[in-house]
């Protein structure tokens, strides 16, 4: 992963691995042709301990790359014992479209997360904003690799509050 941090905003990281399709076409039809575009999946993981996400709120991940902006919201098991919040989040897929003929290189983008967590020790709550640095790494054939990400208790701790 690329980028800098500071002590005071951790290091954050996410599962990712894109794969994108260079050819479409099928069996016993016209033969293939690039593709106008190349789908691709981002997914993104939390492996979170010592926070809780609240299940009601308006959370949001946010990738802005260099072709389009895709956001979903994340789900999750609901608690057993606190209502409300999940005992834990599941992996995020955000489909992602890399422009046919687009050239192999370095590529930045960003994720950009807006969670309502609350800590399970302390019990405060407080809506904090997680950016991550991504950087696509468009291989010629069709493949695009990006470092692994995942979003953690230290990437909330870090995070900025949300005014």
């Amino acid at each position: 992963m690329t980028g800098t941090h500071t002590p005071r905003a951790p290091r954050l990281t996410a599962a990712v691995l894109l794969t994108v399709a260079g050819l479409t076409g099928t069996a016993g039809s016209q033969p293939a042709r690039p593709a106008a575009q190349a789908a691709a999946l981002l997914t993104v993981e939390f492996p979170l301990r010592a926070f809780l996400i609240n299940a009601a709120a308006p959370n949001r991940l946010t990738l802005t790359t260099p072709w389009e902006e895709v956001s979903a919201a994340p789900q999750g098991r609901p608690h057993p014992a606190r209502r409300g919040y999940y005992a834990q989040v599941a992996p995020l897929l955000l489909p992602l479209r890399v422009p046919g003929g687009t050239p192999a290189g370095r590529y930045a983008a960003q994720l950009r997360a807006l969670l309502f967590s609350c800590g399970v020790a302390l019990q405060t709550c407080a809506a904090r904003t997680v950016t991550l640095p991504v950087t696509l790494d468009v291989q010629t054939g069709g493949r695009v690799w990006a470092a692994p990400l995942r979003i953690t208790d230290a990437g909330l701790r870090g995070g900025s509050l949300r005014p």
